[in-house]
């Protein structure tokens, strides 16, 4: 039976620093949908680690540990981990800040969602977020008091031609490698994108920005859409239109995130039930979170 039968999804949060057993069960987890119906031949398959490890060389040398702990013998997992040329995105959301904090909603289809919190040491910094392509972020914080935040309209521009890398990846590389928010207007400078995305970011001395990231294109900076307080921007986004209950396609908020930089912590909210991490005190969780159409926080 599918998500929709049971009307319910476990929701995952756990800590591993660098890949393990852990990972080997979210990989094994999810690996069986994410896997393309028409994979590439071998050729192509190295062309994409090789052109992830030429752009970003620490990211790439990620990639290739992340595949080999998989430990599955599938180079088709190899390549999807590189993140170059990506699907078309399957999330959207609002991202707001109020006060010191940012406020996202994540909408999805239930069923095309990882529904999974990692706090991981990939590299020199702690982060933690919610995982999208196994290993790439939606949202997240690292141990500096970063946030990063991504937002991808389904009518935004997709370009596979260009074999640019994912949105989620590059959350993961501003977590993994930027302090602070003038530190990501440097790292975004060249970053090839596949798909136009909306970029929210706050640090932990309050500094904040909005970026959007365009295939072949100039990355155009602004400022965030902000609320005086964190608790205007909460009750904003918890509240119509921003709070999808429904859609007939499928989509709808799943949950949203809290994000309180000065803290090291998330605070995420469903409809039956409110839980926080940070990074020193990461309980790991397994959540049946209902999403029936009727239950709205």
């Amino acid at each position: 039976m599918t998500d929709r039968d049971h009307r319910s999804t476990t929701f995952r949060a756990f800590v591993e620093e660098r890949p393990g057993e852990q990972w080997r069960e979210h990989v094994r987890r999810h690996w069986p949908r994410l896997r393309p119906s028409e994979v590439d031949d071998s050729f192509t398959m190295a062309w994409r680690t090789a052109v992830l490890g030429l752009s970003v060389p620490a990211l790439g040398a990620m990639s290739a540990e992340l595949a080999a702990a998989a430990e599955l013998d599938d180079l088709a997992l190899t390549a999807f981990l590189t993140h170059v040329g990506p699907p078309r995105p399957e999330v959207t959301g609002r991202q707001v800040t109020g006060g010191s904090t940012l406020v996202r909603n994540l909408d999805a289809d239930v069923t095309r969602h990882e529904w999974t919190l990692w706090q991981s040491k990939l590299g020199r910094r702690r982060v933690m977020g919610t995982t999208s392509g196994l290993w790439g972020l939606l949202d997240g914080i690292n141990e500096d008091g970063l946030v990063v935040s991504l937002n991808s309209d389904r009518e935004a521009r997709h370009d596979e031609a260009t074999y640019g890398l994912s949105g989620p990846l590059l959350v993961r590389h501003l977590l993994e490698h930027c302090a602070v928010v003038r530190d990501v207007d440097e790292a975004l400078t060249g970053w090839r994108t596949a798909t136009t995305h909306d970029i929210s970011v706050v640090d932990a001395a309050g500094d904040r920005a909005a970026y959007r990231v365009q295939p072949n294109n100039l990355t155009l900076r602004g400022r965030t859409q902000h609320w005086d307080t964190s608790f205007e921007a909460v009750s904003a986004m918890l509240s119509a239109p921003r709070y999808r209950t429904s859609s007939t396609l499928g989509v709808r908020t799943l949950h949203t995130a809290v994000y309180l930089p000065a803290k090291g912590s998330v605070t995420l909210l469903w409809p039956n039930e409110i839980r926080s991490w940070t990074f020193d005190v990461f309980e790991p969780a397994e959540i049946e979170v209902p999403h029936r159409a009727d239950l709205t926080p």
